[in-house]
């Protein structure tokens, strides 16, 4: 059984039976200011609008996209990721 919780518009995020917790956006991994899949031992994912990212370029392509308040959160652990 899967849990799923709409948090804007068109952001669906699923936990499914395995404790993996998976964020879309249209149907397609995507998160700002965090990783769009996060698994139970403690790794993390990071998309935008379906593209995957290493953690390095996650946080350059945020910057590109103006998203400074996430950056920032990001990098200095503000908010739980």
């Amino acid at each position: 059984m899967c849990d799923w919780k709409l948090h804007k518009q068109s952001v669906q995020t699923r936990v499914d039976e395995f404790g993996i917790r998976w964020t879309f956006l249209d149907g397609k991994y995507h998160r700002e200011g965090g990783p769009a899949v996060e698994y139970p031992n403690g790794t993390k994912s990071w998309y935008l609008n379906g593209e995957r990212f290493s953690f390095e370029d996650y946080i350059q392509e945020l910057k590109l996209l103006g998203k400074e308040e996430a950056v920032i959160n990001l990098l200095f652990n503000l908010d739980k990721v």
